[in-house]
Parts: C-alpha cells; sequence; structure tokens
C-alpha cells in the first residue's frame, strides 16, 4: 500500500460526519432493551427437570401396558400428548423441541396400539400417521420406522398386504433401527409376502433366527 493511498483514506475518514458519544440515557436504555429481550427468551426455555419428568411418565407407561388394560392405556396416553403439545407451545427453543415432539410422537404410538385393540382401525391408522409425521419433525430415525412398521401391521390385519410390503420397504430407509428393529421388520414383511401368496419371498423376508 503506497503513502498516497494512506493519505486518500485519512482523508475519507476525515470527510465523515463525526457521531456523537452516546450519552447515559442512551447506555441506560440499550442495556434495559437487553435485558428484557434475554428474560423474554429465557421464560421460553423449559426446564429440563420438566422433560425429564415427561419421558419418565412416557417409559412408566409403556412398562405397564403389559398389565393395563387398553382403554387405560390409552387414556394415560392422551393425557401425556397434551402436556407434550403444551410444552411445545411454551418453548421456542429449537434444540429443547425434540424431545416433546418425540414424546408426543411415542404417545401417538401408544394411542394406535390402544385404537387397534379396541377394534377402532380408522383411528389406529391416523395416530400412527401422527406418530411418523412427529417423528419426522423430530428427526428421529426409529421412531418414523416403528411408526411406518405399525402401519404395515395395519394394513396387513385390513387385508392389503401388498400395502404392508410397501410400509416395510419405507421402514428400512430410516436410520438408527438396530438388529432388534430389524428381525421384526422382516417378520412382518414375511407375513405380507405369505399372506399374498408369495411363499418364495416370504422365506428370504424371515428373520436368520427363525430359519431352520
Amino acid at each position: 500500500m503506497t503513502g498516497f493511498d494512506l493519505d486518500h483514506r485519512d482523508q475519507q475518514a476525515s470527510a465523515l460526519p463525526a457521531r456523537p458519544m452516546p450519552d447515559e440515557s442512551e447506555l441506560r436504555m440499550t442495556a434495559r432493551d437487553a435485558r428484557a429481550h434475554a428474560a423474554e427468551a429465557a421464560a421460553r426455555l423449559l426446564p429440563d427437570l420438566t422433560l425429564d419428568q415427561l419421558e419418565d411418565d412416557l417409559v412408566h407407561l409403556v412398562r405397564s401396558t403389559t398389565v393395563k388394560p387398553p382403554h387405560l392405556v390409552f387414556m394415560t396416553a392422551k393425557e401425556l400428548l397434551g402436556v407434550a403439545v403444551v410444552q411445545l407451545d411454551r418453548t421456542q427453543v429449537l434444540s429443547q423441541g425434540r424431545r416433546p415432539y418425540l414424546v408426543a410422537g411415542q404417545a401417538s404410538a401408544l394411542l394406535a396400539a390402544c385404537a387397534f385393540d379396541l377394534g377402532a382401525m380408522p383411528h389406529a391408522f391416523e395416530l400412527t400417521r401422527a406418530a411418523a409425521l412427529y417423528g419426522q419433525v423430530a428427526e428421529h430415525g426409529p421412531l418414523q420406522a416403528y411408526a411406518h412398521a405399525y402401519l404395515a401391521v395395519l394394513y396387513y390385519w385390513n387385508g392389503n398386504p401388498s400395502q404392508a410390503v410397501h410400509k416395510i420397504v419405507e421402514a428400512r430407509s430410516f436410520p438408527g433401527v438396530g438388529a432388534t428393529g430389524t428381525a421384526r421388520l422382516a417378520t412382518i414383511a414375511a407375513r405380507a409376502y405369505a399372506h399374498s401368496g408369495q411363499v418364495e419371498e416370504a422365506q428370504r423376508k424371515r428373520p436368520r433366527s427363525l430359519r431352520s
């Protein structure tokens, strides 16, 4: 950089109008506005203990499904879904939103299973699709896989094995399913293929642990 460039910049800087220094009143107002906005943002932050309790309640409910009748599980799962929705309305923190979305999806999946047990097939479909959508928003692969697999079960029992197979293919596309989940998907697919008369395909889809 030459001396001429430096002189030219100095001339430009001196030509700019001088900005007044902020006085005490402006400094105080700026600090107050920043503090008020930060306090408002913090008020939208859910305590971790609240989310922990919500998740613990869901785990307790899942463990009780073996001893509770479907209509009681349905009522409790409905309450949990409502609490999760309220928590989602309270927080605008993206990192926290995933947890209540996941609880809402899992509660919807429980509600779907109860609806199926109670013979309400249309509502079981609707609730399972809700669970899949919650899983999509939460970006949770296992929940999405479970929801699509359960849709496959519903289609199977509804007399539509070809659609069941299609849903199994979709379920396998999600990450994080694990060995147990993969085996269950294979079992559902094998039943659907067998129901549709595709015996050879059903044999290929059977989990290895069930093959003789």
